[in-house]
């Protein structure tokens, strides 16, 4: 993680900054951050902005916002489709919002990928979305979530449903409920 502006703010710093809340003899005008991320979800916003949630390497979940994306000769809209690996410079505002500046992608983690896939990277993404709290930064979840989409290349038709399941399964398990999904059913909702 690379910090322009303030090198003494930390990663918890700056997901407060995103809440609102100031850090003293700090100049919310703007910091810049560069982090590696996967794009979960996106929602269009307005006339030609999307609201994008994405996991980082650096700061964990995070509800992010980019500017003029749906414009026809927007240069960021291909980076920030859903499932790819990007490397996003962000700027926090004087509001509170955080904003993608820049964004380089890596590519879909998982190639291509069949509708089925596709689909199944989209319920994968929904489940992270909701289970994961927002901001709260772990390596190990990061290396968990990239391992997960890279496998969803190899997931044939017939097998999403079962593959999901697993996921499902090792996920819980990883955060902490072990295999007692009632202990989760408050977070868990739909996809029980």
């Amino acid at each position: 993680m690379t910090s322009i502006g303030n090198p003494k703010i930390t990663p918890h710093q700056f997901c407060q900054l995103n809440t609102k809340t100031l850090i003293p003899g700090y100049s919310t005008i703007m910091a810049t951050y560069q982090t590696e991320a996967i794009i979960l979800k996106r929602e269009n916003v307005g006339e030609a902005d999307r609201s994008y949630i994405i996991y980082s390497k650096d700061f964990g979940k995070l509800r992010v916002s980019a500017q003029g994306v749906r414009k026809i000769t927007a240069k960021l809209t291909g980076h920030l489709e859903p499932f790819n690996l990007a490397w996003l410079e962000l700027v926090t505002k004087r509001n509170g919002r955080v904003t993608i500046t820049t964004a380089l992608s890596s590519g879909r983690l998982f190639g291509n990928g069949l509708p089925a896939q596709i689909a199944l990277a989209a319920k994968i993404a929904d489940f992270i979305d909701k289970m994961v709290p927002q901001p709260q930064k772990d390596a190990e979840i990061w290396d968990f979530i990239c391992r997960i989409f890279v496998s969803v290349n190899d997931v044939s038709v017939g097998e999403s449903v079962a593959f999901f399941e697993k996921f499902r399964g090792e996920f819980l398990e990883f955060l902490g409920y072990g295999d007692n999904f009632e202990a989760a059913w408050h977070y868990l909702g739909d996809f029980f």
